[in-house]
């Protein structure tokens, strides 16, 4: 994929069990070697990364990959974000803010099931905008990972409207059915 400019970015996500230590940053570092000569990204979860910041901006800078940005419940265990980005990837996640059922649902789909209302949207379209005009941004890739039901779909049609990135062709009548809110009102 990469040798026919076929790879967009290698995301590296890592489970929100990964804790800071010395045995996770040498497996961590071992892998971003492997990898080095690939545009990628990381995303970690744990908050125990955060209360190591600089080594996450050594990492990033030595292994000249991106931090994603990460939209999902925020817990007392959840990674604390900084605000400026390194790399030249800006890489946005969202994978729903379904609090209840993050850690106690009964079938693992149900932690995605969440649709992102207009609002929210407009948010995650202003966060990109502003991430994205910072210099040295050279790609920009996101993905909506609340796929319970459609959802990511549908707010990948709301977001690409918020960002005003035409579409090839709108979702079918059923799923505009299912999701009003894709109609974007005129403003």
């Amino acid at each position: 994929m990469a040798e026919k400019g076929k790879l967009g970015v290698l995301l590296l996500q890592y489970q929100a069990g990964f804790h800071y230590n010395a045995e996770n940053l040498d497996g961590l570092e071992k892998t971003l070697r492997s990898f080095y000569d690939y545009p990628k990204v990381l995303e970690l979860r744990h908050r125990s990364w955060s209360e190591h910041r600089g080594d996450i901006s050594r990492l990033l800078q030595e292994y000249r990959m991106s931090e994603v940005l990460i939209d999902e419940p925020k817990f007392k265990t959840s990674i604390r974000q900084a605000d400026e980005t390194i790399g030249d990837v800006l890489y946005f996640r969202a994978h729903g803010r379904n609090a209840k059922k993050w850690w106690h649902a009964t079938e693992s789909w149900k932690r995605y099931d969440y649709l992102y209302s207009r609002e929210e949207i407009q948010e995650h379209a202003q966060n990109i905008k502003i991430a994205a005009g910072k210099p040295g941004i050279k790609a920009i890739h996101g993905l909506y990972n609340n796929h319970a039901r459609a959802n990511a779909a549908a707010n990948t049609v709301m977001l690409s409207q918020e960002l005003g990135v035409k579409l090839k062709g709108m979702p079918g009548e059923a799923m505009v059915s299912r999701f009003p809110a894709m109609v974007q009102a005129p403003r």
